[in-house]
């Protein structure tokens, strides 16, 4: 086996936890948001990324390909972070 192609592996998977989490936590927050046409346009991003992650077992991804979804992730994740209700939690007296 090529070195180089079992460190890509490697690499993509600790990417693909983390990007992961992000999409995970997006969506939590796409969930508390009302339905609007956003909130449609965002559960359809995070479809289209599980998407993405589901075939990176298939086909594990160059690091460009990697870094473009990561920001891609993380840039949805700041919209729905920004637009979802926040949760207040109650004091307890």
């Amino acid at each position: 086996m090529d070195p180089r192609s079992e460190t890509r592996l490697s690499g993509a998977r600790v990417d693909k936890e983390r990007i992961e989490q992000a999409v995970t936590h997006a969506e939590s927050h796409v969930a508390r948001m009302p339905p609007s046409p956003r909130t449609q346009h965002l559960k359809g991003v995070l479809d289209s990324l599980r998407r993405t992650l589901a075939g990176w077992s298939a086909s594990p991804p160059t690091d460009e390909e990697a870094q473009a979804l990561q920001d891609r992730v993380l840039q949805t994740l700041e919209v729905a972070r920004t637009t979802s209700p926040t949760v207040r939690l109650r004091r307890l007296a």
